[in-house]
């Protein structure tokens, strides 16, 4: 791993931390950044399971169609 990506990864943890601190104990947290088109270049840094980040995604996804479809039917 690259000097660069381990400092990276110090800095996101500390605002993770600090993020972290305006939330119930036991919150976690799950930060992803991606560059549209450069596979190479996302990131994932997670308190989580990788799984369960990708089931919150996944319920968020189907939050966000479910309030489209109530937005579009009024």
């Amino acid at each position: 791993m690259s000097q660069l990506l381990l400092e990276v990864q110090h800095d996101v943890a500390r605002h993770m931390d600090e993020i972290l601190s305006h939330f119930k104990p036991g919150a976690l947290i799950t930060v992803l950044v991606r560059t549209p088109g450069n596979d190479r270049a996302d990131f994932c840094m997670t308190s989580d399971t990788i799984d369960d980040a990708i089931a919150l995604l996944a319920r968020r996804k189907v939050a966000a169609a479910n309030e489209e479809n109530n937005d579009a039917g009024q």
